[in-house]
């Protein structure tokens, strides 16, 4: 069924707090010899009773999979380090935390994790459709681009997760707020620690904390953070500074500015979501939705945007990296693999880490969220074992929060980049609080966020442009839910 539009003028907090913590077949998996049935859906042979050994953060239960090889299919990385797989030691402390993490999976179940087989996001989409269109069971784990969810999605292509045994969504190494993205109980994606890709998309301010000296901001920034009072209100103001400093009466990238921040969809929902402000929310226990980005608090939230990234006198849209990391901003929003890039690396002034800011001090919480350009977490209706990529993805996700994290938070960000240990607090933070909805999830390239760049480019049309695409958005979320509520998942 198609849901009619309803526009909510009040709104609910839709996410939920995750902690972070530093930041039956016999032995083997069934041959490919059939459809998918629920007897095939547990696997692995359980010992008989509770061996001595160590102790696991998740709940699978030992399993023994004679030697099984756990194939994953990838996107190809920009940088390599934030693979899944690592091939050896090279004494480099993320590559050969990755490294164990996967050693210890392999020798936990008895089974092997060889290298992955890696191709671009539309590749792998389209790769995945042939899987499927032909029965192949040829990959346990497809790790793919979110950008990518909704096609594969309404393609036929995934599973449920919620029918996997061994996985709870619920755990704290997945995204806090999946749960808000259930519909009819089901749960076709997955976000978490096990993709490093998707943390290195997580957005956050960076500050300038030189030239915070040098302008006499005159605030302690991550004290304004600990007492619930970094808001966009607090934004705005601080960073409404410019400096001509090259005097020709032009603004251009030779000047400081008080924000440089790209109009991008990314950045607008880093916004929106820190401040609480989604633009559809699920309804009637996941089987309708409400468009709710005509409320009166989202639209003046936009109309304020408009002001930060366009009109006011210290905002510069250009490459904000580049700006920034010369010195030529005070803020920016960038993402967490910016933060460890050569360009800030390279940075000569001191810079920190914030989270988004709150809406108003009466919001309890910051919140996160990550770029769709990140992994997630994908099983294929094909996969015959599917206890087996159940077992596996939940223990590899629960190590990478557990030794993972904890080195990519503290150790690459503060001894790499970051120059103070009050921006390592900071990204435990902000990682601790990345949160994910049904738009986010599957909207892909068509939903409001990544619309919502043209009304930072046309001041004053806020309420018209959302108005005449409320009905094209309408087909777009309806189109996820009626396949879900109609999807047989075999």
């Amino acid at each position: 069924m198609k849901s009619k539009r309803r526009i909510s003028l009040l709104l609910a907090l839709l996410m939920l707090a995750a902690a972070l913590a530093g930041c039956g077949e016999t032995g083997g998996k069934p041959a490919d010899t059939g459809a998918v049935t629920d007897t095939d859906l547990i696997s692995g042979t359980a010992a008989d009773t509770e061996p001595e050994g160590p102790k696991y953060l998740d709940d699978v239960p030992e399993l023994d999979f004679d030697g099984a090889a756990f194939r994953i299919i990838e996107t190809t990385k920009s940088n390599p380090k934030l693979s899944v797989y690592q091939a050896e030691e090279l004494g480099e402390q993320l590559n050969d935390a990755v490294y164990s993490r996967n050693r210890a999976t392999e020798e936990r179940f008895h089974i092997t994790i060889p290298e992955p087989k890696r191709a671009g996001p539309v590749e792998i989409s389209d790769m995945l459709g042939s899987l499927v269109l032909s029965g192949s069971d040829e990959c346990d784990l497809v790790m793919n681009a979110l950008v990518e969810g909704m096609k594969c999605l309404t393609g036929g292509c995934i599973y449920d997760w919620n029918r996997v045994p061994y996985v709870t969504t619920t755990s704290p190494w997945y995204t806090a707020g999946l749960q808000n993205t259930v519909i009819a109980g089901r749960l076709y994606i997955l976000l978490g620690d096990l993709s490093l890709s998707y943390t290195a998309a997580t957005r956050m301010v960076l500050f300038n904390k030189t030239k915070a000296t040098d302008y006499n901001v005159g605030v302690d920034l991550y004290q304004l953070v600990r007492d619930g009072k970094w808001t966009l209100d607090r934004l705005s103001e601080l960073s409404n500074v410019y400096n001509d400093l090259n005097g020709d009466g032009e603004k251009d990238g030779e000047d400081f500015f008080g924000i440089a921040v790209k109009n991008e969809s990314a950045v607008i929902s880093a916004f929106m979501y820190g401040c609480e402000m989604p633009s559809v929310i699920l309804t009637d226990d996941g089987k309708d939705f409400e468009q709710v980005i005509l409320s009166e608090r989202t639209v003046e939230l936009l109309d304020r945007l408009v002001v930060l990234m366009n009109t006011a006198p210290g905002s510069w849209k250009g490459n904000d990296l580049k700006l920034f990391s010369t010195g030529h901003a005070l803020f920016s929003v960038l993402t967490a693999s910016n933060v460890t890039g050569e360009e800030m690396t390279a940075m000569e002034d001191d810079f920190g880490v914030l989270p988004m800011p709150k809406w108003n001090e009466d919001q309890a919480e910051y919140r996160s969220v990550s770029g769709n350009d990140g992994d997630c977490l994908e099983i294929l209706k094909t996969v015959r074992n599917k206890g087996f990529t159940g077992a596996i993805t939940e223990a590899m996700s629960a190590l990478s929060y557990e030794s993972v994290m904890p080195v990519y938070c503290e150790v690459v960000l503060e001894n790499r980049a970051t120059r103070d240990p009050e921006s390592v607090e900071m990204l435990k933070l902000i990682f601790n609080s990345r949160v994910m909805d049904f738009e986010l999830l599957y909207a892909g390239g068509g939903g409001w966020t990544n619309c919502l760049p043209n009304v930072v480019n046309y001041p004053g049309t806020t309420v018209s442009y959302i108005a005449e695409r409320i009905d094209k958005m309408d087909d777009t979320y309806g189109e996820v839910i009626d396949y879900i509520l109609h999807d047989n998942d075999d």
